[in-house]
């Protein structure tokens, strides 16, 4: 039986580059299914009248088109293309994307959770919680962090 694997896929540039390195690298002959995942974070702004949720769920709905049409795009540059017709597109939005991708593990018998991080320094580490250290911490299978510049 071959192993499972979710990749949590972000959009920024800085943090992607580092999956293309690793996919490289990677021993892909024992996998079976790969999910590449995007979640969207759901942001909840104070406005004058009340609060507000960014992106809306129209809002979302508008963007998938388009984040379908990335996913795709990012596997051919990850994956190798003889497993591409192993992949699940998974996008989503949620209020905790991290904890969303541990219940996405769970769901899907993910063995493994691929993540990307940056080395934040100053304040900005201070104020920012790192999405690939909950991982570690709180997931139910393991994780691999591909570490950017």
């Amino acid at each position: 039986m071959g192993q499972n694997i979710m990749i949590a896929l972000p959009t920024d540039q800085e943090l992607l580059d580092p999956f293309y390195d690793w996919a490289k690298r990677f021993d892909w002959e024992q996998v079976s299914h790969i999910d590449l995942v995007h979640i969207v974070k759901i942001n909840i702004s104070p406005l004058e009248f009340g609060l507000v949720e960014i992106p809306t769920h129209e809002a979302f709905l508008d963007m998938m088109p388009t984040l379908e049409d990335f996913l795709k795009s990012e596997a051919k540059k990850i994956i190798p293309s003889e497993l591409l017709d192993k992949v699940s597109y998974l996008l989503e939005s949620h209020y905790y994307p991290e904890d969303r991708i541990i219940e996405l593990s769970k769901e899907r018998g993910a063995s493994l959770v691929v993540v990307s991080t940056i080395q934040r320094q100053g304040l900005d580490s201070f104020f920012h919680h790192s999405f690939s250290e909950y991982l570690i911490k709180n997931g139910q299978c393991d994780v691999f962090v591909v570490k950017g510049q």
